[in-house]
């Protein structure tokens, strides 16, 4: 699991608390536990790379450089299918069923497109594009006898359906980089300016 440069432990950023770092005992003030009300995305990935603490951005890009390590930038709606990914692989370990699993993913893209009604930028742009077309191709209805049906199943789960920010998407990629790095034998340094490059091209 990530974990910040006090040893924090990232929270799995498919949970509405997701994208944050576990406390220890004792250790700061209530007020570092709750990030303003307006954090753009681009301020929460600034704190992001203050967390993962260490070098420069041109240090950093010279480290992943000499270990051959890949950074890019994805599109939003890419990282919100990221957080869908990692959120349901936890529901497989708590042995959800597919079809509830199912009724989960629909009704996550139903919830977002819905949020981003009328919002204006790029990014809000980007995202429900890519989610139409997510649902379009999957048969998605926005409403409906599916919608009814998904929304009595996720009751029944005790199931949370939210509204992720673009900073819970943001850690949903940086989450699973981590993971995959730490498999793949990559040390600490390396892994932490991985992530710290991945917040500023997401922030950018």
């Amino acid at each position: 699991m990530a974990q910040d440069r006090n040893g924090n432990n990232h929270k799995a950023a498919g949970r509405p608390d997701g994208g944050q770092f576990d406390r220890k005992a004792g250790q700061g003030s209530d007020d570092d536990l709750v990030p303003a009300a307006e954090e753009t995305l681009a301020e929460g990935c600034a704190r992001r790379v203050h967390e993962y603490g260490g070098g420069s951005a041109d240090e950093d890009d010279a480290l992943i450089a000499r270990e051959g390590m890949d950074t890019w930038t994805p599109t939003p709606y890419e990282a919100f299918s990221t957080l869908i990914d990692d959120t349901v692989d936890g529901m497989d370990e708590d042995e959800i069923d597919l079809e509830t699993m199912g009724s989960w993913m629909r009704s996550m893209h139903r919830v977002e497109l819905r949020a981003l009604e009328g919002v204006d930028g790029e990014y809000a742009r980007d995202l429900r594009d890519g989610i139409r077309k997510y649902m379009a191709a999957a048969d998605i209805d926005e409403d409906g006898p599916q919608e009814d049906g998904d929304e009595e199943l996720i009751r029944e789960a005790g199931l949370d359906v939210y509204e992720p920010d673009p900073l819970d998407l943001a850690d949903a990629v940086v989450n699973g980089g981590m993971d995959t790095l730490e498999a793949a034998g990559f040390d600490e340094d390396s892994r932490f300016a991985w992530a710290r490059a991945m917040y500023r091209r997401m922030g950018r």
